[in-house]
């Protein structure tokens, strides 16, 4: 896009300083044309005595129709000359306004190829890649529990356990990511006697997510679907553009549907499952709870009851409740 400007650019002032060219040319061959009809003027109307004095012919000896023709030609000619200077007056100062135009384009912009933009744009961005290193990748830095705890939490995933090839996999990745669980501090619960017992459990647990690992098949949530029509409707997008792959909240439930069956096949993925659920990696949700409640406030006012803001909270977070209340209509009846 940036060498597509400055191509148009440089064919701007090219053109104007095409017409520059041109008027300058015009100007030099009218100055020509005029010396030569001047010249010829002078011919008609003066004559040259052998001592080399000048003198104006009479009327008489002066052809009258030849001497009009060359005064309209000069005429002419210099009326040309002052239309070509003006031209070239004008085609500069365009040349000069499009050349600062750019010249201001290019100091505004001055990566402009593919190479220049890419470099510097690595260069603005190193010290953001230093800083994750250094928060998530580097040993005690902030954040460099919940990567592992995040690398730990993915040996349940049953798409991700179906790729698991051999138990020399298993060992690489699975005992890898089982280890990785004591930065959950459940140290009261894993134990060495449970990892033993866990690691017992990975060879069945892979045998099991390759016979049985589509998550599509699981009935979407209430709340995935809600998100989804407020997503569909404020991106003005289509259903099937959507993947619940990318909704963080469904593929997390989708898992915890996928185990409930298989819990007691499991017990001691099931309670470590049951265990790291519980930990919260962002006040997110909660921060959307209080951003939703605010929004409550400002549109219902400060005399708001009690239990009517906690309703109006409750359908806020939940969305559409009327499925829940049909069916309960159902059981009643």
């Amino acid at each position: 896009m940036l060498e597509y400007v400055a191509l148009e650019f440089s064919k701007k002032c090219d053109v104007a300083e095409g017409v520059v060219k041109k008027c300058s040319e015009a100007v030099a061959a009218l100055k020509g044309d005029l010396k030569a009809l001047e010249d010829e003027k002078k011919a008609i109307t003066c004559s040259t005595s052998s001592r080399g004095r000048v003198s104006k012919k009479t009327t008489k000896t002066t052809n009258g129709d030849d001497l009009e023709r060359i005064t309209n030609d000069i005429v002419e000619k210099r009326i040309a000359l002052r239309d070509s200077r003006k031209d070239g007056k004008e085609g500069k100062d365009m040349a000069e306004e499009a050349r600062a135009k750019f010249d201001a384009w290019k100091e505004k912009f001055p990566h402009r190829t593919h190479g220049e933009l890419t470099s510097h744009g690595k260069r603005i961005l190193e010290p953001v890649g230093d800083y994750y290193k250094k928060l998530f990748n580097e040993d005690g830095g902030d954040c460099a529990d919940i990567r592992k705890m995040a690398e730990a939490a993915e040996m349940f995933d049953p798409i991700f356990l179906a790729t698991i090839r051999n138990e020399t996999h298993i060992l690489l990745e699975l005992h890898t990511r089982a280890e990785k669980l004591k930065y959950f501090h459940f140290d009261r619960h894993f134990t060495p006697a449970f990892f033993k017992g866990l690691k017992d459990e990975m060879q069945d647990v892979v045998r099991a997510a390759k016979k049985d690992h589509d998550l599509d098949k699981i009935k979407p949530t209430r709340q995935y679907l809600t998100r989804l029509q407020r997503r569909i409707k404020r991106n003005k997008m289509s259903e099937d553009a959507v993947d619940w792959k990318h909704d963080a909240g469904e593929y997390a439930q989708r898992i915890w549907q996928w185990w409930k069956p298989r819990r007691k096949d499991f017990p001691f993925h099931a309670m470590a499952l049951r265990l790291i659920v519980l930990v919260q990696l962002s006040s997110c949700s909660v921060e959307r709870v209080f951003s939703k409640l605010e929004k409550i406030r400002h549109v219902c006012g400060e005399k708001l009851f009690d239990d009517m803001a906690e309703v109006r909270l409750f359908l806020q977070c939940n969305g559409d409740m009327t499925p829940l209340l049909a069916s309960l209509k159902n059981i009643a009846e």
